[in-house]
């Protein structure tokens, strides 16, 4: 072989070997790259996950809390009459709720509706803080707040106008009627009580 020959094939190998170098050198640059975006994620995930059991363990309190609601006890006061201005009727109550969970609970209501045939008539319900008569949420009243296993004793109104009351028929003798009683929190019903409507105890 001739010395140019031999030139030539030595470039050659150094030529393959600087090539495979490069090759190999981008190679690991790419998987260091890989495995530190890999890292990354990993890392990602893993904070998703403790994020998500956090909120699935803020969701089985807050779970707890809402199924433990419950209404304790409940009582008219007095067996209605006319209201505010003579054209409605109201009726006063007391009722008492218990929270059987381990965490506070808030935004609970009380709804109090007269059923006829099971159709809920138009009315509202008011609720105030015991012993101070009058005086609603806006003023100091109930805040729809309960506490960790804390039984409160609310004072409460149901309030229809007698014009509905009259076009339902609900003095007259026949048909289905009751009064529901129900503890919202928002939109999600917690517990509910059907009450009997006897017209000679409820006029």
């Amino acid at each position: 072989m001739s010395n140019m020959n031999k030139k030539i094939a030595a470039s050659a190998v150094i030529i393959v070997i600087v090539a495979a170098s490069i090759a190999a050198w981008f190679a690991n640059n790419q998987i260091s790259e890989l495995q530190s975006q890999n890292n990354d994620l990993q890392k990602q995930v893993n904070e998703l996950q403790d994020q998500n059991r956090r909120l699935q363990e803020q969701l089985r309190e807050l779970e707890n809390s809402i199924e433990g609601v419950r209404i304790l006890a409940f009582e008219w006061t007095d067996s209605g009459g006319p209201g505010p201005g003579g054209t409605a009727w109201s009726r006063n109550f007391n009722i008492t709720l218990q929270n059987l969970g381990n965490s506070a609970v808030e935004g609970l209501s009380v709804d109090v509706k007269l059923l006829v045939n099971g159709n809920a008539l138009v009315s509202s319900t008011g609720l105030y803080s015991p012993g101070i008569i009058g005086h609603g949420a806006q003023y100091g009243g109930y805040d729809g707040k309960l506490n960790a296993s804390e039984t409160r004793e609310l004072r409460g109104g149901f309030l229809s106008d007698l014009y509905t009351l009259e076009e339902a028929h609900v003095w007259e003798q026949g048909g289905q009627k009751a009064f529901s009683v129900r503890v919202m929190m928002n939109s999600t019903l917690l517990d509910e009580l059907l009450l009997p409507f006897n017209r000679l105890q409820d006029t």
